[in-house]
């Protein structure tokens, strides 16, 4: 399996259509006594960081519909 195809089931298993709308919240990391925490807590993200503008949001579900 390619990158591309592994992105997009990581994207589809988070809920979303493409990997570009898939944000920190996302993603929980496991400490090593297996507590989890969001990436966003771990990599001090701002949620403003990381998506696409507004108008490609809207474009991708018609870019990815079958």
């Amino acid at each position: 399996m390619q990158l591309r195809q592994k992105l997009l089931d990581l994207a589809h298993a988070c809920g979303e259509l493409h990997p570009g709308l898939v944000t920190s919240e996302h993603l929980e990391i496991l400490d090593t006594g297996f507590a989890a925490r969001s990436a966003t807590d771990v990599f001090d993200y701002e949620p403003s960081w990381g998506l696409p503008g507004n108008a490609d949001q809207a474009t991708i579900p018609h870019l990815m519909a079958p």
